[in-house]
């Protein structure tokens, strides 16, 4: 998919909250629910190359998971 900054925070937001707001082993007897945190980074805004995009959306995420459940972009971390 192409988008910028803005539209990839839209996405990971949407996808963030179909996560959290999913009820998983209903047909078990069971109600489980889960979180996750994104990070997220686009070309060329962040990075010029795949391991460079991989490597600031991961950073990204572990920014994002200092207060769990969140989505975080390239552009929050210091001094990329």
């Amino acid at each position: 998919m192409e988008t910028d900054s803005r539209g990839a925070a839209v996405v990971a937001e949407r996808i963030r909250r179909t996560i959290e707001e999913h009820v998983f082993l209903v047909e078990a007897g069971i109600s489980s629910r889960l979180t996750a945190t994104i990070g997220y980074a686009t070309f060329p805004e962040n990075a010029n190359d795949q391991k460079a995009i991989i490597d600031l959306a991961d950073r990204a995420m572990y920014e994002g998971k200092k207060v769990r459940n969140a989505t975080r972009g390239a552009w929050e971390l210091k001094g990329k």
